[in-house]
C-alpha cells in the first residue's frame, strides 16, 4: 500500500518541488499525493518525452469505469516496459487492471475516479506485478525513477 498525502489545497510552485525531489530519490514506500488540476497538468508537462499513454481503446474503458473524460496522456506511466512474452508495452491500462484484481474496484475508484487528481510516486527498487491485457502474461515490473529525465 502506498503513503496518501493530500497537497491539493497548497501552493502549487512548493507541491510541484515536494513532488519533484520524491521522484528523484523516492521513499522507502509508494507515495500517493492528492494535488490539484493545476499541479497534475504541470507534472504532465515535465514528464519524459519517452512516456507511454494509453491506447483509444483503453482511454475509453479507462474513462467509462472511472467516469471521467480525460485525455490518453493523463494516463501515461513514465517508464517504458515491455511485456516479456508478447513484447506489448505495457500501459497505465495494464497496471490499472492488475491494480483492480489486487485491490478491488472501490479501492481503484475511490482514487482515481471523481473530479480528484492525483500523482503516484513508485519506491526505488520496487516490485510490482503487471498483467499483460492482451497475453495475461504476469510481467514482474521494477518500479521507481531511473532519471535523468523529470
Amino acid at each position: 500500500m502506498a503513503i496518501h498525502v493530500d497537497l491539493s489545497e497548497l501552493q502549487s510552485a512548493a507541491v510541484e518541488q515536494l513532488i519533484r525531489a520524491h521522484v528523484v530519490k523516492p521513499q522507502a514506500q509508494d507515495v500517493l499525493f492528492k494535488v490539484s488540476k493545476k499541479v497534475f497538468g504541470s507534472c504532465l508537462r515535465q514528464r519524459p518525452k519517452s512516456a507511454v499513454a494509453v491506447s483509444a481503446e483503453e482511454l475509453k474503458e479507462l474513462n467509462e469505469f472511472l467516469g471521467k473524460s480525460r485525455r490518453a496522456v493523463d494516463y501515461s506511466v513514465w517508464k517504458r516496459i515491455r511485456c516479456s512474452n508478447c513484447k506489448k508495452m505495457l500501459t497505465f491500462y495494464d497496471i490499472f487492471c492488475s491494480g483492480r484484481k489486487l485491490h478491488g474496484d472501490s479501492y481503484i475508484k475511490r482514487f482515481l475516479g471523481g473530479d480528484e487528481y492525483h500523482i503516484h510516486v513508485q519506491r526505488r527498487g520496487g516490485k510490482m506485478e503487471v498483467t499483460c491485457a492482451a497475453c495475461s502474461t504476469v510481467n514482474l515490473v521494477v518500479t521507481g525513477y531511473d532519471g535523468p529525465e523529470y
